[in-house]
């Protein structure tokens, strides 16, 4: 629902309401579980969108840890979180990448 929201260029909103998921999904399956990982990367694909890189980053770095200890070695999610880390230490390398690079890699 934060995607749509985003999508609908309800940015706050969104950011709120997969806030809000990040809180249930840690305290239903614990910290270090995927469907927590795929709340954090949301949030860095909003961030990304942003001039907020620095947040994106580590939501993602977040998500592709978590995904690195829980996932098998080629899931698509983890090809994906990974994809946007380094698409978001690329930006904040160059800052030349347009904000429509990141929606390149949602899922």
């Amino acid at each position: 629902m934060g995607l749509v929201k985003h999508a609908l260029g309800q940015r706050e909103e969104a950011i709120s309401l997969l806030k809000e998921a990040l809180e249930i999904r840690r305290q239903s399956y614990g910290d270090d579980h995927p469907d927590v990982a795929q709340v954090y990367y949301s949030l860095a694909l909003i961030y990304a969108d942003t001039d907020d890189k620095q947040i994106a980053f580590q939501y993602a770095q977040t998500a592709l840890n978590i995904y690195q200890a829980k996932l098998p070695k080629h899931h698509p999610s983890l090809k994906r979180a990974s994809e946007l880390v380094e698409r978001i230490s690329s930006y904040q390398r160059e800052s030349t990448l347009p904000q429509s690079e990141f929606h390149n890699v949602q899922e």
